[in-house]
């Protein structure tokens, strides 16, 4: 499964449906090119038809298991509304929780979340305790893989454990340019990203040199 246990308004859960059942990100929205003259409303309309079975089928057939929680009923109950506009209601699990108290759904999955930055010093703190929070729930669940969004240089330490950081820079660099160097194809890099038992994290603000990248793809694999 994918859990989001700091879920806020449901982006992370929502996205992750949208692609793990091939739903168009654009399906029940409308676009401006569609009152141009020169556009084929027949084409659009049998794209849309297309796109709308793909997503049902890929409902019917696959097994999809999303959750996500947040203590805040205020955002959860945007993040209702938002499964609700996607379409995903019988797909993704929304709850009211604690990171403190929050429980990990299955035997294996993913957790990826975007925790509090505190970037002002009573946050700082309070983000402190969050990152504790998180180590704490991935404790002991060797088959549960993390990725955290955060620009917090004290992320390793409140969460009890190295990980490897992953700035804006290596992942641009590395899609674009590094892949084929490293004799990687896109499947086995977000392997590497994704699949290690060490947590990953996005370090969303800190730019690095080149030198880092190739620093990075050594730290990765080695956690493997």
């Amino acid at each position: 499964p994918f859990y989001d246990p700091m879920c806020g308004s449901g982006t992370l859960p929502i996205e992750a449906a949208m692609i793990a059942l091939d739903r168009a990100p654009g399906l029940k929205r409308s676009f401006d090119m569609e009152k141009w003259d020169c556009v084929d409303k027949a084409a659009l309309d049998e794209i849309r038809r297309e796109a709308q079975e793909r997503f049902e089928r890929a409902k019917a057939e696959r097994n999809v298991e999303i959750y996500g929680s947040d203590i805040d009923s205020r955002v959860l109950n945007l993040a209702l509304a938002h499964r609700a506009q996607a379409g995903l209601n019988d797909v993704i699990h929304f709850e009211k929780k604690a990171l403190k108290d929050a429980q990990l759904p299955a035997e294996r999955g993913a957790v990826v979340t975007n925790p509090p930055y505190g970037e002002r010093l009573g946050d700082a703190r309070a983000a402190e305790q969050i990152y504790r929070e998180l180590g704490m729930l991935m404790r002991g669940h060797d088959d549960w893989t993390l990725t955290a969004i955060t620009s917090s240089r004290d992320f390793e330490k409140a969460y009890g454990k190295p990980v490897p950081r992953i700035t804006p820079h290596v992942l641009r660099h590395t899609f674009c340019t590094n892949v084929q160097q490293a004799g990687l194809d896109v499947k086995s890099l977000q392997y590497l990203m994704g699949h290690s038992n060490a947590s990953v994290t996005l370090d969303v603000y800190t730019h690095s040199s080149f030198d880092s990248v190739e620093r990075a793809f050594e730290q990765i694999a080695s956690s493997l």
